[in-house]
């Protein structure tokens, strides 16, 4: 791989191949921007049937990365239209998590919807034999196919379909009674809890790993409870931490910038508050989960906090406009993040400026075109932005608001805090209304990243590196 691209392999790269070589069901939880792509494609026994399960918008890299470091293999990326099947002996196929087929127990709720209707059967008879066409892809795969779930965190709601749909793939290459095809599995994600401890067993369970290390939910909770999560993560996990592998990797510093806000927006930030006190929420005792289950997503005053924090946003753009002038000025590259679209859109309009508000695809090319130096900044959501693109030619972000999300904020810097940054130092400016309320969310949401990572960075493999 080496002589042909004329790139390096580090050595904690060949410990990650190495890892993932031997295992049929393994982890890989690198932090973002240690490569794991490189280290599962330089993994891939040769001429094998290959399966890659990834976001949308980064099915165009898998392409690109395959061609350049196993030109071996024929590469079909299956886009619109084009039913799932499972790859042949020397064929990579390429697909994102929403065109993977039907689970059975869609089809069968199908069935049950169908048979119980007495109106709208013709609607239902037609959904049904579309789930049956896309089902048909579900023969068994050929032996040693190897399964890539890249960004596996897009797997962590077990009630999802996208989970049903996945698990029952994921079944049938690692099944051991007459279906056996000696299949593999192999997990690629830098954030296996985003939010809740529970979470990562579904994460784990994409490759049966959940079972296979704790058995049921109830004992990886116990295991939680006990400190012993680390230990059996190491039995098939391999997590490498930035500071660990690249030290020479600058890390982030923070500012904070504080944004007067109007007597109106006071108020309203006021009220809300008041509204969150009458539910038992303080601004000064509740945890991350006591406000989140009543202003995040789903929450009773979700749509309320939603609309102020959207307020705030708009409220801070004439501040990132200052602040862009000054970047400007000393002709330094810079990364503008925000949950909300108002500072995206104004800082993509700006001259020699683009976004990352279209889809998947035109958000690669955009951020390809600000690496090379076309754009002198890019803005983006988190969403859009978070996920499989370079952007290390900035060593500087502006953050106009936090996601709800912690994770989303770790995914956002790995973005330019990643192999090939040549910067001595990185920054990010985080924008935060003068109230209360952003405050002490911002302070919650520091907090739940704290303990997430801790929770997870505990299986981390500290230096000197050691070979699973």
């Amino acid at each position: 791989m080496q002589r042909r691209t004329g790139k390096t392999i580090k050595e904690f790269q060949r410990v990650g191949i190495r890892h993932l070589g031997l295992r049929r069901a393994a982890a890989l939880l690198d932090d973002p921007g240690l490569g794991k792509t490189i280290q599962a494609i330089g993994a891939l026994p040769a001429g094998c049937p290959v399966l890659i399960v990834c976001p949308n918008g980064v099915k165009g890299k898998w392409a690109k990365e395959l061609r350049k470091w196993r030109p071996g293999w024929r590469i079909v990326v299956l886009g619109e239209g084009m039913p799932f099947r499972w790859p042949q002996p020397g064929e990579a196929i390429i697909v994102n998590y929403e065109r993977l087929p039907p689970a059975h127990a869609e089809r069968e709720s199908l069935r049950s919807r169908m048979t119980a209707s007495r109106v709208e059967t013709f609607e239902l008879e037609v959904r049904y034999w579309k789930v049956q066409k896309a089902r048909r892809g579900l023969t068994r795969p050929a032996p040693g196919t190897v399964a890539v779930v890249d960004e596996a965190h897009r797997a962590k709601d077990r009630d999802a379909k996208v989970t049903h749909r996945w698990r029952e793939l994921a079944a049938l290459l690692l099944a051991t009674d007459v279906y056996a095809c000696g299949g593999r599995v192999w997990l690629l994600t830098g954030t296996p809890l985003v939010n809740r401890r529970d979470e990562l067993y579904t994460v784990l369970q994409a490759a049966g790993l959940g079972e296979a290390l704790f058995g049921d939910l109830t004992r990886f909770r116990a295991a939680c409870d006990s400190g012993d999560v680390a230990d059996r993560l190491k039995l098939a996990c391999l997590r490498r931490l930035r500071e660990h592998v690249l030290p020479e990797l600058p890390p982030v510093e923070y500012e904070d910038i504080p944004v007067a806000i109007d007597a109106t927006t006071r108020r309203y930030c006021d009220k809300i508050v008041q509204l969150l006190s009458r539910r038992g929420v303080s601004m000064r005792g509740s945890s991350f989960e006591q406000l989140s289950a009543v202003a995040g997503p789903g929450g009773e005053l979700a749509g309320a906090i939603s609309s102020v924090r959207e307020r705030l946003a708009r409220l801070k753009v004439p501040t990132l406009a200052e602040r862009i002038d000054d970047a400007e000025a000393d002709e330094t590259p810079l990364l503008v993040y925000s949950a909300h679209r108002a500072p995206v859109d104004y800082a993509g309009a700006r001259r020699n400026w683009t976004s990352l508000t279209e889809g998947p695809e035109e958000n690669t090319r955009r951020g390809e075109a600000f690496q090379t130096g076309k754009f002198f900044g890019c803005a983006s959501t988190y969403q859009a932005g978070g996920e499989g693109i370079d952007l290390y030619r900035a060593w500087r972000m502006i953050r106009v608001d936090e996601p709800w999300t912690p994770k989303a904020v770790e995914q956002s810097e790995g973005r330019m805090q990643r192999i090939g940054q040549t910067s001595t130092r990185l920054l990010v400016t985080r924008l935060v209304a003068d109230h209360v309320l952003e405050r002490r969310v911002n302070e919650l949401l520091d907090d739940k990243r704290a303990e997430i990572a801790a929770s997870v960075d505990a299986a981390a493999e500290p230096p000197p590196l050691v070979s699973g």
